[in-house]
């Protein structure tokens, strides 16, 4: 059974952070998307948030947000098991969001690049054509 989570459930209350949580879920908002596209990127930032606090980096503000918190996001999310386009589509979501906040310098970081993170090299085709074997044979 997966957990749900929600951005309330993020920090208890009172943390140092949950502004931070507040401010990604009003973000989140004025960013808008069709319905699937609004709850991936909901969904990676709840998941960003729930590493702020597993890692006690007590972020408070996104605009705040620096290239090591980002790419110990990325490494904490291979750890946990996720696929390459996985963490790639959660980059693409965190990008979005430093466009938001205006973030530029950030976005544009030779440290954040898919090469460097790690994030190249994912074919489509290849799970595609697993699906099809899983689905037909």
């Amino acid at each position: 059974m997966t957990v749900r989570y929600d951005f309330q459930n993020c920090f208890p209350r009172g943390h140092k952070s949950v502004r931070l949580a507040r401010q990604l879920n009003a973000a989140l908002n004025s960013v808008g998307g069709n319905e699937r596209t609004f709850d991936s990127r909901r969904n990676t930032l709840i998941y960003f948030c729930c590493y702020v606090r597993d890692t006690d980096t007590g972020l408070r503000n996104f605009r705040l947000v620096t290239e090591d918190i980002i790419e110990g996001y990325i490494c904490y999310r291979k750890n946990k098991g996720m696929c390459k386009r996985t963490r790639c589509n959660e980059m693409s979501v965190l990008r979005c969001m430093m466009d938001y906040f205006e973030l530029y310098e950030l976005k544009n970081s030779p440290r954040l690049t898919n090469t460097a993170l790690g994030l190249t090299g994912e074919n489509r085709e290849v799970k595609k054509d697993r699906c099809r074997i899983l689905f037909t044979g």
